[in-house]
């Protein structure tokens, strides 16, 4: 029952991620974001903090004692390892490149950067909902 429900919710994050990796790649594209090199540092940041929060659960999915954590940590590694693991490289090759707004590499870059973050925070969201509301989804089934 969970998996096919968390298939589901990756492809989902998946489209709605290109969707916004899509509209920041045309604003970037068209000049609108001025200083793109603070937001590709935010990126790096958070994605390496997720990370470490991430590994910080996985931690103390060892104990045995969290359930709900370890259900949880099955159901989202897939989706929020890729995630982060894509936002920290794609934010690396971004800042370690020359972004010009007429360059169609930069583009693509600036378009991978922000879908890979867009799917990090959906599914990390998406794991946070989960731990939150487990219990009452449990009593419905």
């Amino acid at each position: 029952m969970y998996n096919r429900n968390i298939s589901n919710t990756c492809l989902i994050a998946a489209l709605f991620s290109a969707i916004i990796g899509i509209g920041i790649a045309v604003l970037f594209s068209l000049g609108f974001i001025a200083n793109i090199i603070v937001g590709l540092w935010i990126v790096f940041s958070l994605s390496a903090l997720l990370f470490t929060i991430y590994s910080l659960f996985i931690l103390f999915n060892n104990q045995g004692r969290f359930s709900c954590l370890r259900r949880a940590i099955i159901m989202h590694s897939k989706c929020l390892l890729a995630g982060t693991v894509g936002s920290i490289l794609a934010a690396l090759v971004a800042l370690s490149s020359n972004l010009v707004v007429s360059s169609t590499v930069s583009i693509i870059t600036i378009f991978f950067v922000s879908s890979f973050f867009a799917f990090m925070l959906i599914t990390f969201i998406h794991m946070l909902f989960f731990l939150t509301f487990s219990d009452i989804i449990e009593r419905q089934s």
